[in-house]
Formats: C-alpha cells, structure tokens, sequence
C-alpha cells in the first residue's frame, strides 16, 4: 500500500454534495483513492476504497500481533 495522503491533501465534498450527487464521491474516490466529506468546513469523514480499507485493516491486524 502506498503512503496515505495527509488530510488536508485530500479531495473534499461537503455532505450536501455527498447526499445529491453519490455517483460523483463513488467516481472520485475511485480515481484518487479516498475523499474527504466536509460538513460546515470541517472534516467530518473519509471515504475509501474497499481495496485501500482492506489493506489498512491487514496494516492494523499485523501491527497487533
């Protein structure tokens, strides 16, 4: 897995646009990877990949062991 963008590197999509226009987050967070969800400005969550949550989760699981 390649280095995790910063936050405040991300693409972002305030939650109205979220709401409105799904196909549009589902279409960036495949081209870039994840998008940032915004809500008065502020970021309130990260949309990722299936692919890139999975191999976050490996990341975790291993670094318990």
């Amino acid at each position: 897995m390649t280095d995790l963008p910063r936050i405040e590197d991300l693409p972002r999509r305030n939650a109205t646009q979220v709401k409105n226009k799904w196909g549009d987050l589902v279409r960036d967070v495949r081209a870039t990877g994840s998008v940032a969800v915004t809500h008065h400005d502020k970021v309130e969550m990260v949309v990722v990949d299936a692919a890139r949550y999975e191999a976050m989760a490996m990341l975790v699981a291993g670094a318990k062991v």
